[in-house]
């Protein structure tokens, strides 16, 4: 098989042409460009029978709950509602808005919430018990703002 950083030794050396439109090239070059290769038009695509985000759209106000959340889902359209009860989950439903959410959520929930219950529990009784409470309520008010601006900004971003 022949190794294509070495030169051909087989066949004439190719002869350079710089690009169009530079002051290096030819008057001819970009000439003998545009009668060689004519700009071709692209074809306009045509949407699907049914397909297209604007029918998906326009079916959204009249089907049920459940339909509208799998059409906008099919869309890339994040349900917040959906959002916040996966958030109830902690940073694991974060998962659900993006995968960089998701991590993000494990990482600082975990360390945030854990220390803020370790400072509060002592307030709400002391203890073990009283501990894991304030850090399940702690995970619940970082983790359900969280998913609620992230799915508003990525449906923002997306225009859905």
């Amino acid at each position: 098989m022949h190794d294509h950083r070495l030169p051909r030794h087989d066949r004439p050396p190719e002869t350079w042409l710089p690009h169009p439109g530079t002051p290096d090239a030819p008057a001819h070059a970009a000439t003998a460009l545009t009668e060689d290769w004519p700009a071709q038009l692209a074809p306009t695509p045509q949407p699907a029978a049914g397909a297209s985000p604007g029918a998906m759209l326009a079916l959204r106000g009249q089907s049920s709950g459940l339909a509208r959340l799998l059409l906008e889902t099919a869309l890339g359209r994040k349900s917040v509602p959906l959002a916040i009860a996966l958030a109830l989950l902690g940073p694991l439903g974060l998962f659900y808005i993006s995968f960089l959410n998701g991590v993000a959520g494990l990482i600082v929930v975990s360390f945030v919430a854990r220390a803020l219950a370790v400072i509060l529990a002592p307030a709400f009784g002391g203890g073990e018990a009283a501990a894991v409470r304030v850090g399940i309520f702690v995970c619940w008010l970082i983790t359900i703002p969280w998913a609620v601006v992230a799915a508003k900004r990525h449906n923002a971003r997306r225009g859905l």
